[in-house]
């Protein structure tokens, strides 16, 4: 019985960290039905292979896109399907606005395509094009005659692209402040003068290690460690830092020299910011825009505790402690059933040998 129980406390303690995964993504909070035009009756459709461009306009009432929904026909099994949100005025990318997923089915039926925290934030009232594509020249996006008043299909306007598209509307605060000057609000992005000339990233500091630009490869940063940025600007320019879709002012001096200190604090873990930058005179002119590098909010790694959502343990410690443990459980019992069959084999009776019968002695 105490060997049963041991047992089944190892298959059990094993079988927890062996269940251990990742929260799945569960259902988005205050997430609605914005936009849709579902008329699957009777509908035809368009190749959407990645040469296409196709696109459907859509206007959101909603400050924020979640998900979007596609209705395709003839689907191709293994295809990844891409979705780009785009500003219909003047044509500019949507920040975090690409979602992909796997075609796990053929026929026709509807595709989810999920966007990932931070969604992308959309105007209210203006009009965006979500463009599809896919890596095959096969699965075809459904078309029906226009019954969507709140845009058209780029290859025939009256007609109208299946679609669903959910969003949410998220509190996106008040302007931030100057830390420097506390009664300049924070800066946007300046209308481009490409005469002026762009700031340059001279190097990093990641908790005191000194790491020269140019910056190729993704940066990884804990929470734990400190990030700064130093570089060169005009004389007299104001140096504005694009964290993703957010605007910071760094510090600038008379002479161009530029810094800004990163509130790794502020950033989810996992997330990847890009960090743009221009610079902007006086007169409200900046230069164009300019990408310095880019960086990977990483969790804390500790061995077996930690707090929040830097807790990571790495899969092969936990695979390699129940290992040992259930090693040496195994070993315990086969040591024990050893033990106790050398104890019955020498606490048996020993029979007394017969005498053979007609020996005479």
């Amino acid at each position: 019985m105490r060997k049963l129980l041991v047992l089944f406390l190892a298959l059990a303690f094993i079988g927890g960290l062996l269940c251990v995964s990742k929260p799945g993504k569960a259902g988005v909070a205050g997430a609605v039905l914005d936009q849709s035009f579902e008329q699957v009756a009777g509908s035809g459709s368009t190749i959407v292979d990645g040469w296409a461009d196709r696109y459907q306009v859509f206007t959101p009432t909603k400050n924020h896109v979640v998900s979007i929904d596609v209705f395709l026909k003839n689907r191709k099994p293994g295809s990844i399907v891409n979705v780009t949100l785009i500003n219909d005025s003047n044509l500019a990318f949507v920040a975090h606005g690409q979602a992909s997923n796997q075609l796990t089915m053929g026929g026709n039926g509807w595709e989810t395509l999920p966007f990932t925290e931070p969604f992308p934030e959309v105007i209210p009232g203006s009009a965006f094009r979500m463009r599809l594509s896919i890596n095959d020249n096969q699965t075809q996006w459904a078309l029906n005659n226009g019954g969507y008043a709140g845009g058209y299909f780029s290859l025939n306007h009256s007609e109208d692209a299946l679609f669903r598209e959910y969003g949410r509307d998220e509190d996106t605060g008040t302007p931030a402040t100057n830390i420097e000057n506390p009664s300049q609000t924070q800066p946007a992005q300046a209308t481009v003068d490409p005469s002026i000339p762009f700031p340059v990233l001279s190097y990093l500091v990641k908790t005191e290690k000194h790491i020269n630009a140019p910056i190729k490869d993704t940066l990884e940063v804990s929470t734990k460690d400190t990030l700064q940025a130093f570089g060169t600007s005009f004389a007299g320019s104001h140096v504005v830092l694009f964290l993703n879709d957010k605007a910071v002012a760094a510090t600038t001096d008379a002479n161009g020299n530029w810094n800004y200190t990163f509130d790794m604090a502020s950033f989810k873990t996992n997330e990847i910011v890009t960090v743009k930058a221009q610079a902007q005179n006086d007169q409200g002119a900046g230069s164009n825009i300019v990408e310095l590098f880019k960086f990977k909010k990483v969790p804390k790694k500790i061995l077996f505790m930690s707090v929040g959502e830097d807790f990571a343990i790495p899969y092969w410690i936990y695979l390699a402690f129940a290992g040992a443990i259930l090693a040496i459980i195994i070993l315990y019992l086969i040591s024990r059933a050893k033990k106790k069959g050398t104890e019955s084999a020498s606490a048996a009776p020993k029979i007394p040998e017969r005498k053979k019968l007609g020996s005479g002695k």
